[in-house]
């Protein structure tokens, strides 16, 4: 190899890069845990991906009124999705999930 990779294809040309240590205290400490926990457990979903998991589990589509699009699986109650477009509907769409027993 020759020109302007050679220099690069070289092992010595490669150092390693030592971590910067970082140093918090205990109160930094709690607030990231806290909100690495949060994050954990929020799930952020557009009603389209709801509206797809529960496609795929056997609901059909049965009326859409306004902005709600309700669903429907026969031995079970209906259950209505919001959609408004791509935005961000959260833990409600967590909680959609949880009820009709979808992982």
């Amino acid at each position: 190899m020759s020109g302007f990779f050679a220099a690069y294809a070289h092992a010595s040309a490669i150092t390693p890069v030592k971590p910067f240590p970082i140093v918090l205290n205990h109160f930094d400490f709690l607030f990231l845990l806290t909100y690495t926990v949060y994050m954990l457990y929020t799930i952020s979903m557009t009603a389209r991906e709801i509206m797809k998991i529960l496609k795929d589990n056997g609901w059909t589509l049965e009326r859409i009124s306004g902005s709600h699009h309700v669903f429907e699986k026969e031995g079970c109650r209906p259950v209505t999705v919001p959609f408004h477009g791509n935005k961000d509907i959260g833990n409600f769409g967590k909680r959609i999930l949880k009820e009709e027993g979808i992982k």
